[in-house]
């Protein structure tokens, strides 16, 4: 069985993550002070569709951040980030509101996918925290899918869903395999 699938486990709750909403509030943000720019160029910041390529300190990553809009106000709902561990392997993380029940851990799931529940493995008075190791089959399901969905129970016991698109994803992370870390 595949590495990541050894570490978690298949949802005892599916029922809970089998119908994933889109949360209509949720839109994903571009990072407006990033540049495009071609693959043969390494840039500090840039970006590939939704998906930014950053590296700070020698430390290079891809991510995408969700923003919700109610009228004049905007807030980060979500944020989404791939990094290569010492081994090249890659590593997702995964941050979302600290309002998230850890008891219930998180439900993802990749377009029309079987959902998977992970544990939340932090959370502090900002913000929650997961990360978990991707193995060939998540990467294989991440480069080909349109939608990334990750879901969680708030302390009100409703579930909110963040959709991360995984449009540009594929290049975001060759571009990481080639030039990051």
């Amino acid at each position: 069985m595949s590495y990541i699938l050894s570490q978690i486990k298949v949802a005892t709750l599916a029922a809970l993550f089998l119908i994933f909403t889109l949360n209509a509030g949720a839109q994903t943000s571009l990072n407006s002070s990033s540049t495009s720019t071609d693959a043969t160029m390494p840039s500090k910041n840039s970006v590939s569709e939704r998906w930014s390529y950053q590296c700070k300190d020698k430390h290079c990553f891809i991510s995408q951040v969700l923003i919700a809009r109610n009228n004049e106000k905007a807030g980060v709902v979500g944020a989404i980030n791939i990094a290569l561990s010492a081994q090249k392997q890659p590593i997702l993380t995964l941050r979302f509101s600290s309002t998230a029940k850890k008891e219930f851990g998180l439900g993802i799931k990749i377009d029309e996918g079987k959902p998977v529940r992970v544990s939340i493995q932090q959370c502090d008075t900002k913000v929650c925290e997961t990360n978990i190791v991707v193995d060939e089959i998540m990467l294989a399901e991440l480069k080909k899918g349109k939608r990334f969905m990750v879901a969680f129970m708030n302390a009100e016991k409703e579930q909110t869903t963040l959709p991360f698109s995984l449009n540009g994803f594929t290049q975001a992370y060759e571009k990481l395999l080639t030039h990051g870390n």
